[in-house]
């Protein structure tokens, strides 16, 4: 699964998820929540579901013969919106402080607030797909890895948004 379209809605709505390898009777999952009615296959792919009842903000899976697809950032669906945040990318993924990041995913508001680990930047400057923020001080260490998070822990991590301070 590389999708869910819209991510955000009430029970009811119909959602196109995209991916690979789906197959006509696959089964659908919101959470753990599977769909009441079958999903269908597209020609083009992918698959089209409805969603179930429930509440907050779930992973989609789509399980087939092949197996059950693993939980993604851009595959989840927040019940009542506002869309999930999340971040698909950052460049340069490695720097100094002070350097201006990009941030690429979804989900992204004015005001929002980006953390390099636990450290908040002091400069962010929001778009509806990226955000440019710079890099805080990382404190003593020379080099070091840290996750950029928008919201705090609200976007979940992933290799994707990987940053690496260097000396």
């Amino acid at each position: 699964m590389t999708g869910v379209i819209p991510s955000f809605g009430a029970s009811g709505t119909q959602v196109t998820i995209n991916g690979l390898d789906f197959s006509k009777d696959c089964n659908v999952d919101f959470g753990p929540v599977p769909c009441q009615k079958p999903p269908t296959l597209n020609p083009d792919g992918t698959v089209t579901a409805e969603v179930p009842d429930a509440t907050g903000i779930v992973n989609l899976y789509v399980t087939n013969p092949l197996g059950t697809s693993p939980a993604v950032p851009l595959g989840q669906f927040a019940y009542g919106g506002p869309e999930p945040v999340v971040v698909t990318g950052i460049t340069p993924d490695r720097g100094k402080a002070n350097d201006s990041v990009t941030i690429s995913g979804a989900g992204f508001a004015k005001g929002a607030n980006v953390y390099f680990g636990k450290n908040a930047s002091s400069s962010v400057q929001v778009d509806s797909d990226k955000i440019v923020a710079k890099a805080p001080p990382s404190g003593k260490a020379t080099s070091k890895t840290v996750n950029i998070t928008v919201n705090g822990y609200s976007s979940p991590t992933s290799p994707a948004d990987e940053f690496t301070y260097t000396g």
